[in-house]
């Protein structure tokens, strides 16, 4: 998908860093609602973060001499977030089924 909207493989790399991103911040979010904190739910928080790191991220390129901001990058930054943390929540979910039998 990312090859036919243009993304060049560089940038593909970001589905792994952010994904990875995204993952471990949903595992701290949700080791720390276990513990009592409050707030939004974990996948929720974790893919709001991750996208809010991808951005900052993109805004420091933007004043590096030869970077860009690209809008794509942010796009795909988000993507990789909603992704993984989908991805990661779902398994979850259906381990905890299987389990339960």
């Amino acid at each position: 998908v990312l090859v036919r909207l243009g993304v060049p493989g560089a940038d593909r790399t970001h589905l792994f860093e952010y994904g990875l991103l995204g993952v471990l911040m949903y595992e701290a979010l949700r080791e720390r609602r276990r513990n009592g904190a409050t707030g939004p739910p974990p996948a929720f928080a974790a893919i709001l973060l991750t996208s809010a790191a991808g951005a900052l991220d993109e805004l420091v390129q933007a004043v590096i001499p030869g970077r860009v901001l690209d809008p794509r990058d942010l796009f795909v930054n988000a993507l990789a977030a909603v992704s993984a943390v989908s991805a990661s929540s779902t398994m979850r979910a259906m381990r905890r089924r299987l389990k339960r039998g």
